[in-house]
């Protein structure tokens, strides 16, 4: 991982405290809107209302985080996710008709918790994946990329090989290229967004 890419993480989020600083929120939304988008939408809010309840996140976040204070018990996913979840229980609470004062840490939450906690561990893992297939399709040849793509979507290497005119030995050399790229960048980008 690069000294100046995991400088530019810590930079956002200190930037993020400034609250002023529209290209880190720019920045922010980007790294993680769709990831809060998924995770609602996963709980049960319909599509209609998941940009609201987003905005309501992002927001909850922009007053919040000048008094997040970045502990090692405490990473700032962790954080976030508990973000996500007071405004996903919140708007639950508006649609059944229950007072909005809950305290999202009371009982009424937990009743679901362990499936929450594995939509969020989900929601994350594909978020981190297509993020780091964007960035990895960035480092290789279109040729490359179709390989891999083919290959995930359960085509054998023959197969690729005969569509797009190729020997299986290369098909096999470019689809772990790609893999071996995915899975750096996908532990590069796991560790530094949940930090």
């Amino acid at each position: 991982m690069s000294n100046s890419r995991w400088k530019t993480r810590v930079t956002l989020l200190g930037k993020l405290t400034l609250q002023h600083d529209e290209t880190a929120w720019k920045d922010f939304v980007s790294y993680y809107g769709s990831y809060i988008k998924m995770v609602l939408i996963r709980t049960g809010i319909p599509e209609k209302d998941v940009e609201g309840v987003s905005q309501e996140v992002i927001l909850k976040v922009w007053k919040s985080l000048p008094k997040y204070e970045k502990r090692s018990d405490v990473k700032f996913r962790g954080w976030l996710v508990k973000v996500i979840k007071s405004c996903a229980y919140r708007w639950h609470q508006k649609k059944i008709k229950q007072p909005v004062n809950i305290n999202p840490d009371s009982e009424i939450k937990q009743v679901c918790e362990s499936e929450i906690k594995a939509i969020i561990e989900e929601e994350w893992k594909l978020h981190v994946a297509e993020l780091a297939l964007k960035n990895v399709k960035q480092n290789f040849p279109k040729i490359n990329i179709d390989v891999f793509e083919m290959a995930m979507g359960g085509s054998s290497n023959q197969q690729i090989a005969t569509k797009l005119e190729l020997k299986e030995n290369t098909v096999a050399v470019y689809k772990k290229r790609v893999k071996v790229a995915l899975y750096r960048e996908i532990v590069r980008l796991d560790f530094e967004l949940n930090n």
